[in-house]
């Protein structure tokens, strides 16, 4: 299967990846799963969040 590369959110620094932890990760799997069968068997779900440190750095 070819992978193709995903649409990005504005990644001007506010937002990395984020740190999920256990319960977090099997919702977004679970969340993904029910998608793929749902609409789009090749959909896939990342998962960002505001970085605070963007601030410290003098982003806008």
């Amino acid at each position: 299967m070819a992978a193709t590369i995903p649409r990005r959110i504005s990644m001007n620094d506010e937002y990395r990846p984020a740190q999920l932890n256990a319960e977090q990760l099997d919702e977004l799997r679970q969340t993904e799963a029910h998608l793929r069968s749902a609409s789009n068997p090749n959909i896939v779900l990342i998962a960002y969040e505001k970085d605070d440190r963007s601030a410290e750095k003098g982003s806008v």
